[in-house]
């Protein structure tokens, strides 16, 4: 449901920006190109009426650089899931 997600969406955002982690609106992430971000994967599904079931996921993307190939690429370099099991 859209209010929900909106809702869990805002509660995430606020925890984030709590422990000092900026989120960008999408009009600065074009200033920021090379900048380190983090991937936030948020899924939720309701098996039962009022149990909700989180799994949620954390990437930390770098730019990386590979010397044999004299190239730059971006890579998942930290990793983080787990689930919340709430009624």
């Amino acid at each position: 449901d859209g209010s929900k997600k909106a809702m869990f969406q805002a509660e995430l955002e606020s925890k984030i920006r709590m422990v000092g982690i900026k989120i960008l609106p999408n009009e600065e992430i074009d200033s920021h190109l090379n900048a380190p971000f983090f991937y936030l994967q948020v899924d939720a599904f309701e098996p039962k009426p009022d149990y909700y079931v989180y799994s949620i996921r954390l990437t930390l993307i770098e730019l990386v650089s590979l010397p044999r190939a004299n190239a730059k690429v971006w890579a998942g370099t930290y990793d983080c899931k787990f689930s919340v099991y709430m009624s």
